[in-house]
């Protein structure tokens, strides 16, 4: 979608076109809604991830206990 990099990022590219073009105004609390459900996806995706850690140094703990 944005192979640069720039298009969501800056108002104007390395080549001084316009990102922004057709954009007339952003509507901020939708704005906001859209990134509170990021932020919930990301903040879930991080929740999911600590757990599988912490569950599988559970078990590496309990066997190097049990073969010790």
């Amino acid at each position: 979608m944005d192979p640069t990099s720039e298009h969501f990022r800056y108002p104007v590219r390395n080549d001084g076109s316009s990102t922004l073009d057709g954009i007339a105004r952003i509507h901020v609390r939708n704005f906001h809604n859209v990134m509170l459900g990021v932020a919930n996806l990301l903040d879930g995706a991080d929740t999911g991830l600590r757990v599988m850690i912490d569950t599988k140094n559970e078990i590496a703990e309990y066997y190097r206990d049990w073969t010790s």
